[in-house]
């Protein structure tokens, strides 16, 4: 059923706050694209901490002309690879794919906080 889909997963209050659901999720999808603005994340620790095969994982890093409009990129990034469904704590972000017809579903237990929400106050 899942042999060939693309999971998107954000890293940041989402793989890191889930690393076990995640790993089991991602083994039923074909790709895993991580789509961050951590710019500390690889595609080898990506496929290390989710326990995956480093040709299944790819990385997708937000520049910082795309910063302002991360929820945007973030969708586009999405569209790139023909990700089935993304999963991410920041409901901009959220929105932003469900507007762009992508299957999106927010992730976390607290409020918004997020890593773009804190960078982006200084």
């Amino acid at each position: 059923m899942f042999s060939k889909r693309t999971i998107g997963l954000d890293w940041d209050g989402t793989v890191s706050d889930h690393v076990e659901v995640f790993s089991l999720l991602s083994d039923f999808f074909h790709r895993c694209v991580i789509i961050t603005l951590n710019p500390t994340i690889t595609r080898e620790y990506a496929a290390q901490v989710l326990r995956q095969p480093v040709d299944k994982v790819h990385v997708e890093i937000c520049d910082d002309e795309s910063l302002e409009e991360y929820p945007q990129w973030k969708a586009a990034m999405c569209h790139k690879h023909t990700v089935d469904v993304m999963f991410d704590d920041d409901h901009y972000v959220v929105e932003a794919c469900q507007a762009a017809n992508i299957r999106a579903m927010r992730v976390g237990e607290h409020p918004v906080l997020n890593y773009a929400s804190r960078l982006l106050a200084g």
